[in-house]
């Protein structure tokens, strides 16, 4: 079982690698060493995996108190949807997005369309409600099947790239809860030892397929690139699963506002590392903007969810 302290911790690692990826590809001067930024550029899915893996076991592990009620509902909706439409909606005001408003752009912003992570995110939670309200003992290959075609769907319509790579760790963090469910010897940790020497004989493999396809055959190297992704999610839920309760530590609080940082650390991107002197290395530059993007996110997450957690006693009364 991944405690919640452990998959705090990991989100706050995960969202660090995500912008450490974007800053390497947003890099405004030319890189001293390009090699390097490049490779730091492709981190992102791995910080994705995490997200999705975690999403996916969490949503398993919630609906089996009550299954999916309203309670669980709403908690997904003060948890995700909610930051997302308050926090985006004074980011739009700023950009100036809403000047000139219309169906088009209202749908963009109800449907989280310039924020892919969060589009994506949406459509799993709502394929997982429906599939686990409606599917009774069909659930878990209904929704199996819905997240597949979903994925095939975003291939088919040209998201070739990071867009899909990490759809299988969604899918993998439900059968995860299900696999702690109804196999006991899976919670072992002789089994979540396995699991972890499997996620890194497949990553290994994985990489070596891909270094001998060098980037030749579009759908082949994707293809090895999705099993590299698969097999790394599998380590990273074996790693979770094994390592101790920790302490809250700064990484934990940055994995609770995870997505407040996510939502909020491209518009702050533009709006201060450009301005800051263009003589200052970009390095530099990176670090500033970034601290500044965290402190403003834990700032707004932790003021809403004290608001929200308010809330939600006030209802119970």
């Amino acid at each position: 079982m991944i405690r919640k302290e452990t998959g705090r911790i990991f989100r706050g690692i995960a969202i660090l690698v995500v912008i450490a990826s974007h800053y390497a590809e947003w890099m405004y001067v030319t890189p001293v060493h390009p090699n390097a930024a490049h490779a730091v550029s492709t981190w992102g899915p791995m910080g994705v995996d995490v997200f999705f893996l975690l999403s996916g076991y969490g949503l398993y592990v919630s609906q089996k108190k009550g299954g999916v009620d309203f309670c669980f509902i709403k908690n997904r909706l003060l948890g995700a949807y909610l930051p997302y439409l308050l926090l985006v909606f004074l980011i739009n005001i700023y950009s100036g997005f809403w000047k000139e408003v219309n169906a088009e752009r209202i749908l963009t912003y109800l449907t989280a369309s310039d924020y892919w992570y969060m589009n994506v995110l949406l459509v799993f939670y709502i394929l997982f409600m429906l599939c686990f309200r409606f599917g009774k003992r069909l659930r878990i290959p209904l929704f199996s099947i819905a997240l597949i075609a979903y994925s095939v769907y975003l291939f088919k319509s040209g998201h070739r790239d990071f867009w899909t790579l990490s759809n299988p760790s969604f899918l993998l963090g439900v059968y995860a809860g299900v696999a702690e469910e109804h196999i006991p010897a899976f919670s072992t940790r002789k089994s979540k030892v396995v699991l972890l020497l499997c996620g890194c004989v497949g990553c290994a493999l994985a990489f070596m397929w891909m270094q001998k396809l060098g980037g030749s055959g579009l759908e082949e190297s994707y293809v090895a690139e999705l099993v590299l992704n698969l097999f790394l999610a599998i380590f990273i839920f074996a790693l979770m699963a094994l390592l101790p309760c920790f302490q809250p530590l700064l990484l934990g609080v940055l994995g609770e506002c995870s997505l407040f940082i996510y939502l909020l650390h491209t518009v702050a991107f533009y709006a201060i590392i450009l301005k800051l002197p263009e003589h200052w290395p970009y390095a530099q530059s990176a670090m500033i903007t970034a601290a500044l993007t965290l402190l403003m996110a834990v700032f707004i997450g932790k003021v809403y969810y004290m608001v929200s957690g308010r809330l939600s006693h006030h209802e119970k009364k």
